[in-house]
């Protein structure tokens, strides 16, 4: 009956598959008759570009503390993709590029940092990269090229702990796009790299189209406060926020009509513009919760402050200890656009319980992301063991598997591959059809995930056209004879 599942799941899905499956990057729920998808390329990339956009307004220290300290566990994970880590551009932006050229509150002046790669020492005694981001390249004779000197999680904190003295009224997309179309960033970005964009904010985007909305005497867009990018880029079901009156809002959303800011959608097409492939992007979140997220809250709460004037101020989402982050439904707008490469983890994720921000997880997950993109061989999910031959040596699995010349396109081909008749548990034999699939233990490679089992096909070495993917879908499930 498994048998016939899975061979009824695999040719619609092949149509489907742009190059990732269609399933949360959270986790696989294991199950009986559940099927764990994946998607390999034949022919690995390992040219990522990584850019962390990090929040640097005035409430954002001690959540770019929480990124340094855990930033280890980022590089550890990717460090397990095939081949080690793979040749990554690592760069840092902020979401300031200022207010209109105006200053106003003290903290938003000129252009800002203006997309620029912020490559200085942030720490005392810290060394940074040499350049305006950090490199580090796998020369494939057992060294690396690296711009820097020491440890790459030093040489991240000293240049990503950004401090807390940017404007409050946060631009990421549009910082996100001056960076992507920067002269002074050339070299960063490599043509046929993958792109990874992790934002990390505690308050929603305001990239204007009209800069008028942050001018301090402009009171048609109400009192100079953060609620004039809630009222103008936001519409709920019970339609624009009030800045006179409380209330509850439900499924907030990037405002379709606003004379006065961007809707995602024009950072969404300009964004794409960078690579010839798009399904090349991959966003990341590390937010606060909205009506789309998950775990999501639908709800947003209007007040009015008294002791400032009668401002309207927006509730928090979540909050943990001191810290809280608000709903930021254009930003996560934003990175749905990107299907299937894409990633949401709470700010206010409390992992240990000690009242503070713990975004340990949430690195781990971008790096898990990041891995399933690039082709991640690993099982990631509690894969049924049951062996389906036992006269065969080795664990042949419940799988379906498919080898197909440019997927998702007219000019598709598909191939049925077959499982291989085994010499060991680990060794194809001489007379194995190839090319051919097993699986086999990789303790290391897999040390992350908990059937340690990793897919592979024989032979190892081929000549296949360079968009040829693997997808592979096998049952997930209760075992009747676990190794």
């Amino acid at each position: 009956m498994r048998q016939v599942l899975l061979r009824s799941l695999l040719p619609i899905s092949l149509l489907a598959m742009a190059g990732c499956p269609d399933r949360s990057i959270d986790k696989v729920i294991p199950g009986q008759d559940k099927i764990e998808s994946k998607d390999i390329p034949v022919n690995i990339n390992r040219d990522i570009d990584i850019l962390f956009l990090i929040d640097k307004s005035p409430t954002m220290a001690d959540e770019q503390a929480a990124l340094t300290a855990n930033f280890p566990r980022f590089i550890r994970s990717l460090s397990q993709i095939e081949g080690g880590l793979p040749n990554i551009h690592l760069g840092v932006i902020s979401q300031d590029i200022g207010a209109g050229n105006m200053t106003v509150g003290g903290t938003c002046t000129g252009l800002g940092d203006n997309g620029n790669l912020l490559a200085t020492a942030r720490v005392p005694g810290c060394t940074p990269p040499n350049g305006n981001f950090i490199s580090d390249i796998d020369m494939g004779n057992g060294t690396r090229q690296k711009n820097y000197t020491g440890s790459l999680e030093d040489t991240f904190s000293c240049i990503a702990s950004l401090g807390p003295t940017g404007c409050g009224f946060e631009q990421h997309l549009g910082s996100l796009e001056k960076a992507l179309k920067n002269p002074n960033n050339a070299g960063f970005l490599r043509p046929d790299a993958f792109l990874a964009v992790i934002i990390i904010s505690d308050e929603d985007d305001c990239s204007a189209k009209d800069t008028q909305i942050f001018n301090p005497s402009n009171s048609a867009v109400g009192p100079l406060a953060d609620f004039r990018c809630f009222e103008w880029g936001w519409e709920c079901d019970e339609g624009i926020m009030s800045r006179t009156a409380p209330g509850t809002y439900t499924n907030c959303r990037p405002r379709t009509n606003s004379p006065y800011l961007h809707h995602p959608d024009h950072f969404v097409e300009e964004i794409k513009k960078v690579k010839s492939d798009p399904r090349q992007i991959i966003i990341s979140l590390i937010n606060g919760p909205s009506a789309t997220t998950e775990p999501s809250v639908p709800t947003t709460s209007v007040t009015i402050n008294t002791a400032m004037n009668n401002v309207a101020v927006l509730e928090p989402s979540c909050r943990v200890g001191n810290q809280s982050a608000f709903a930021m439904p254009r930003l996560a707008y934003f990175a749905k656009q990107f299907p299937d490469r894409n990633s949401f983890f709470s700010l206010c994720n409390d992992d240990d319980g000690d009242g503070k921000a713990d975004l340990e997880r949430g690195l781990d997950l971008i790096a898990q992301l990041i891995k399933r993109v690039v082709g991640n061989p690993c099982f990631e999910s509690d894969v049924s063991t049951t062996d389906l031959d036992p006269n065969n040596p080795g664990l042949q699995l419940e799988c379906t598997v498919s080898e197909v010349e440019r997927p998702n396109t007219p000019a598709a081909v598909e191939r049925i591959m077959p499982t291989c008749k085994m010499q060991d548990e680990n060794t194809p034999a001489n007379d194995a059809v190839q090319p051919c699939w097993y699986v086999k233990k990789n303790l290391m490679q897999c040390s992350e995930y908990p059937s340690k089992l990793v897919f592979a096909v024989h032979p190892e070495q081929r000549n296949t056209p360079p968009d040829t993917h693997l997808f592979v879908q096998c049952v997930v499930g209760k075992d009747t004879n676990p190794p």
